[in-house]
């Protein structure tokens, strides 16, 4: 800030971006990065992103069903295991659609499966059982 910026480029990751959107935004000087595609940002009114958001991802898929007609839909599944760096690198992609299905009337359940030795096609058939709003999945259904 002593050398008076008018911008600051990048960081390119959601996790560093958090808390240089955090400063840039108090300063009032601009953030341009490919980075920041978490739903999370578009709180941040200095915050310009060159690049697609995870938002957008879940317009696109609502569009999607929009112009298939589609009104029936699939679980969405992804695995939340951190890499090495602590990043979970399916979250932030995953929350785009789950929140934009959300604003277009689509109920959404989720289940966290902590073990690594599910049995699928159980998992499956309960889903199945399940799938048409009768019944909420919950964890202790699956155990």
């Amino acid at each position: 800030m002593s050398h008076d910026p008018w911008a600051f480029i990048g960081p390119g990751c959601d996790y560093s971006s958090s808390p240089v959107a955090s400063f840039t935004t108090h300063w009032e000087v601009p953030m341009v990065t490919a980075g920041a595609r978490a739903i999370g940002f578009e709180r941040f009114e200095a915050v310009t992103n060159t690049g697609p958001t995870h938002n957008k991802l879940g317009e696109f898929g609502q569009k999607i069903q929009e112009h298939f007609g589609w009104r029936r839909h699939a679980m969405l599944i992804f695995s939340d295991n951190k890499d090495a760096n602590d990043d979970r690198a399916c979250f932030f992609a995953v929350e785009g659609l789950y929140t934009t299905f959300g604003r277009h009337n689509v109920s959404m359940h989720d289940y966290i499966i902590l073990d690594d030795n599910v049995d699928y096609q159980e998992l499956v058939q309960e889903i199945q059982d399940h799938g048409r709003g009768q019944h909420q999945l919950t964890s202790s259904s699956l155990s």
